[in-house]
Parts: C-alpha cells; sequence; structure tokens
C-alpha cells in the first residue's frame, strides 16, 4: 500500500488572520487529578497541535481561555500521570469553538481504558457534526478494524485507519459517507476544516471534485476565510496539476541535483524512454518494490531505459548511503528538503509514495501509477515495454 505523505502545511501565508476569543470550562469528577491540559491546533497544522496549555484544578473545575486563529480548532483535553513514564497520554479530542466552550469529565466507565470515555463535548454545531462523523467512523471500525497494533496512538483516528481496515476502498467509502454528512453543515467552520484535511487524504478521495462541490455550499462567511481561500487554491492547483501529469500530456522540466552534486533535467532524455520514481528512504513500500523497479531496469537498459529515482528526503548522507548500499546505477535525484517541502511535489501533485510515471521517446506520460486501476504497480512493465518500442 502507498504510504501516505500528510502534508503538515508549511504554508506561509499572507494573510492577516482575525482572534477568536474562547473560554473552555469545565468540571473533573476524579479528585486525584490536579492538573490538566489543553492542546491546540493552529492555523494550517492540520495532525499537529501546536499551542499546549494547562490549568490547575481547582475544587473539581478548571477553566482556560486565550484566542484562536480560526472561528473552529481541533483541540485534545489531557492528564499527565507524572508517577508513571507514558509518552501518549490518553487524550479527549473536540472542536474548540470562539465563546464558551463548556466539558464535563464524569468518573471513566467501568472496564474503560479511556479517563474520558464518560466526558461530553461540548454543545455546539461543530462537535455535533463531529459526534456523527466520529460515530461513523467508530461503526466501520468496529466492523472492519484488523491489526490494530499497528495503530499509532499518536496521531488522530483519520490518519491511521487506512493501517486498520482490511481494504483502502472501505476507506474510500467511510470518506465519502462522512462528506455527504458534512452537505448537511454548511454552517459549521469545522465542515471546512474536515475538507481541508479530506484534501490531505487524497489518496483515498482521488479528486478533489467532491470537495469543491460541497465547498461551494458552504455558507459565504466561511468560503471567504483565509482557510477557505487557500483551500480552493490548492483545489485548483490540484486539478490543474492532475490534468498535467495524466496519460498523453508532456511531462513537466524540472531541474534537479543529482548524488554526484550535477544539475540534472530530464529534458535531456528527450528521445528515450524513462521512469521517474518518486520514493524516499524511510518509506517502507518504496524499500518493497525497488527490486522489482531494478529488475525493469537491468531488464530493459540495454533497450535505451532510464530511471531517474527521485529521493524525498533532507538526510544527504542517509540518501547517499542507501544510493551506495542498495548499488542503485540509474539517475538518482534529490532536492534535499523534506517531502512537504519540495516545489517537485507540486509540480507533479505526489500524495503517495512509491509512485511511478512512465515516459515514452516523445516525452509523453503513458503512464501514472495514482490511476485507481493500478494500485499495486501490476501495469507497470507493460508500459515499461510500450515506451521502449
Amino acid at each position: 500500500m502507498k504510504k501516505i505523505f500528510i502534508f503538515l502545511a508549511a504554508l506561509a501565508c499572507n494573510y492577516s488572520f482575525s482572534q477568536y476569543k474562547f473560554v473552555l470550562e469545565g468540571k473533573v469528577q476524579d479528585s486525584t487529578k490536579k492538573k490538566i491540559y489543553l492542546e491546540i491546533r493552529d492555523d494550517y497544522s492540520l495532525n499537529e497541535y501546536v499551542k499546549i496549555d494547562s490549568c490547575i484544578i481547582q475544587k473539581g473545575s478548571f477553566q482556560f481561555s486565550g484566542e484562536l486563529n480560526k472561528k473552529s480548532e481541533i483541540a485534545n483535553l489531557f492528564f499527565i500521570d507524572e508517577s508513571k513514564i507514558r509518552s501518549d497520554p490518553d487524550k479527549f479530542r473536540f472542536i474548540l469553538d470562539n465563546g464558551i466552550n463548556v466539558i464535563n469529565v464524569d468518573f471513566p466507565k467501568v472496564h474503560s481504558t479511556s479517563l474520558f470515555s464518560n466526558a461530553k463535548r461540548p454543545v455546539s454545531v461543530s462537535n455535533d457534526l463531529y459526534n456523527k462523523l466520529n460515530y461513523l467512523y467508530e461503526n466501520y471500525f468496529e466492523k472492519y478494524a484488523s491489526n490494530v497494533k499497528t495503530w499509532d496512538p499518536k496521531k488522530p483516528e483519520e490518519i491511521s485507519m487506512v493501517k486498520m481496515l482490511d481494504n483502502p476502498e472501505i476507506t474510500v467509502k467511510l470518506r465519502k459517507e462522512q462528506l455527504q454528512i458534512v452537505k448537511n453543515y454548511s454552517n459549521s467552520f469545522y465542515s471546512l476544516i474536515f475538507l481541508y484535511e479530506s484534501l490531505h487524504y487524497r489518496p483515498y478521495i482521488k479528486s478533489p471534485s467532491l470537495l469543491v462541490e460541497i465547498f461551494n455550499n458552504l455558507n459565504e462567511s466561511i468560503k471567504n476565510t483565509p482557510l477557505g481561500n487557500e483551500f480552493i487554491k490548492e483545489c485548483l492547483h490540484i486539478m490543474k496539476v492532475e490534468k498535467e501529469t495524466s496519460t498523453q500530456h508532456q511531462v513537466p522540466i524540472f531541474k534537479i541535483k543529482t548524488d554526484k552534486e550535477d544539475t540534472f533535467t530530464n529534458a535531456s532524455l528527450l528521445g528515450k524512454p524513462y521512469i521517474i520514481a518518486f520514493s524516499a528512504t524511510w518509506c517502507t513500500p518504496c524499500k518493497k518494490m525497488e527490486p522489482k523497479l531494478k529488475s525493469f531496469y537491468n531488464n530493459y537498459k540495454d533497450k535505451g531505459l532510464e530511471v531517474i529515482y527521485f529521493n524525498f528526503d533532507d538526510n544527504d548522507k542517509k540518501w547517499k548511503e542507501h544510493i551506495f548500499k542498495n548499488q542503485l546505477d540509474w539517475i538518482n535525484v534529490s532536492d534535499g528538503l523534506k517531502a512537504g517541502s519540495s516545489p517537485i511535489i507540486k509540480q507533479f501533485n505526489i500524495i503517495g509514495i512509491p509512485q511511478y510515471i512512465v515516459v515514452d521517446k516523445n516525452g509523453t506520460i503513458i503512464y501514472n501509477s495514482t490511476d485507481p486501476s493500478d494500485s499495486n504497480f501490476l501495469m507497470l512493465e507493460s508500459y515499461i515495454l510500450k515506451a521502449i518500442q
């Protein structure tokens, strides 16, 4: 299965953000809990909680106050048990809106492993939507989940669910059903947040057209926000690049550094068939495909086949060690940037790796592994054969 990029947006936005004041207050029944922590996402962090605060619980009550950069944000409440070494505390996820939010943390349900199993999310349109989406997710999880031990508890459910569901098609089905629910919440800012998240999980949505359709039905006050503007900007860019990198189109031209510190451009390969292989030293599925790709290259390089092995990694030493260890004697290139910072990521709209593009002698793309009909690269060799003819 293709490894998923989760794009933690390093988007340097030029917008001046409005500040939205919030108050979060609540009660904790367990008198042994003396301190509670609050994490808040910020700006375009998606799956990083970049604001962390703590509050002393006094007489069973706590209160946080502050400002949000958006009308609503995803947040977590949690306790830290200092008597135990635990890197992933039990967390309660909810939507924090501007204004007053109230959470009561009752004693956990009997036999529950979660301290928050009896906690209720604040009463709001945002949390009503979140509850419905989460309820659907839990039903799918109960029915289809497998190999739960592979779940990374440090990340929100949506990132890890593909590891837990038997079939990615089920993940697609779940996300589409969730989006049908979102359609009914055109006045919730969390609808926009969910659309923005879904855009970055597009290996399972395939195209942003459905997301754009739902976005267009949101209230104007939600659409005309910095996040709304960024969302539609990204959608339009993705749809443009999807077209430009689809089959029967000329391959985009790029320049990049090789492992020999030379500058390489794919324009130099006009008249030759070649594969662009998008990979990374940390990508397990890429490593599994590497022997097969080497076999293709060794079998057909006498016919003129070239391989441009693109590495998304900012660790130059590790990249070059990987080349030496695995005897990769094709064209090895890297821009030395993390995946989310690479301009070639955007140029080719790379969301999942490994990804392979086959280019014929005329510089025309004849195969792109983003095609859902070939999710396991079974057709790759047949297109290599077409390219070398």
